[in-house]
């Protein structure tokens, strides 16, 4: 006999993560990309500076704004679309020495929009290595006002 799976009511402690500004309450939300799949030149081998391979990127990003609540509010919430096209950009007609190098590079034009406290950006080569299903890097990074500096 199939059991069925249980789900478990989780109490989320929405305080935690809100601001006041003005009669608009902040959330922080997160969106995200899930296996982008590109073709480009990236890597430091001959070949891959002369062959387009399989790029495959993964993005998490959070960002502060008010409950989206008709058309006008398309401005106040972050697009995933124009992140993929600056992605696109970012990876179109140039050779990409490392992995590391696109990371950043993603993570710092999402973090251009002031509304971004964090992203994470996940970079794959799904076949540089036959044995492995995948090879790549992984950040985080925060919006510079969200860092927090230790005193002495």
């Amino acid at each position: 006999m199939r059991k069925e799976p249980q789900f478990n009511l989780v109490d989320f402690n929405t305080r935690t993560n809100t601001v006041s500004q003005g009669s608009a309450v902040l959330q922080n939300w997160r969106i995200f990309i899930s296996n982008l799949k590109l073709k480009g030149l990236i890597g430091i081998y001959p070949a891959e500076k002369i062959e387009p391979q399989t790029i495959l990127i993964n993005v998490s990003v959070t960002y502060r704004a008010a409950v989206p609540q008709d058309d006008a509010a398309a401005e106040q919430v972050v697009c995933y679309q124009n992140i993929v096209n600056s992605i696109e950009q970012l990876v179109l007609n140039r050779h990409i020495m490392f992995v590391e190098n696109l990371a950043e590079e993603i993570a710092e034009l999402c973090l251009v929009d002031g509304r971004v406290l964090e992203v994470t950006v996940r970079v794959e080569k799904p076949d540089a290595i036959k044995e492995a299903a995948s090879v790549g890097v992984e950040i985080t990074r925060k919006h510079p006002s969200e860092s927090i500096t230790l005193m002495s």
